[in-house]
């Protein structure tokens, strides 16, 4: 057993320039750089870490406690200035440097920065529509989960 992990590890390692992204130009990266920054990455992810640790003391009133230790930890592995190189990797990855052109275009258009703007208030009243259908089907919920735990208990030996 140790042996085939061995192999496998050894396998990988020598797999891995296969499996490594393609050098990007310059001015790809530049490209990608620049839409990330137009998008205004940033500001959505600190907003998303913002609602995620609502969302966790609220959930979990017990973890308020514990917010101070998870926003160090957030500030220390999701601090911008590490997480902004892959996300330029990413859209250099997924879009060629025309394309990318090509959005920065449309974003710095009067209707494009409308988009950028309305972001965050699109992004909570998307979840408040979601909430909000949740609340108004729960008993269809609960009445499924309460047929799949009796179904359950009635294939058990």
């Amino acid at each position: 057993m140790k042996k085939l992990v061995v192999a496998a590890v050894l396998a990988l390692a020598l797999a891995g320039p296969a499996f490594a992204q393609p050098e990007r130009s310059p001015s790809h990266l530049q490209a990608a750089g620049e839409l990330v920054d137009l998008l205004k990455l940033e500001r959505s992810m600190m907003a998303g870490i913002e609602m995620m640790l609502q969302a966790q003391t609220t959930a979990n009133p017990e973890m308020a406690q514990f917010e101070d230790v998870m926003r160090e930890f957030m500030a220390r592995y999701l601090a911008w200035e590490r997480i902004r190189p892959e996300f330029m990797a990413l859209y250099a990855e997924l879009y060629t440097e025309p394309e990318l052109r090509q959005i920065i275009t449309f974003y710095r258009s009067p209707i494009g920065q409308k988009m950028i703007d309305n972001e965050p208030q699109m992004m909570q009243r998307a979840g408040e529509i979601g909430e909000r259908k949740v609340v108004e089907n729960m008993p269809e919920l609960m009445r499924m989960l309460t047929e799949r735990m009796a179904q359950q208990q009635n294939t058990r030996p």
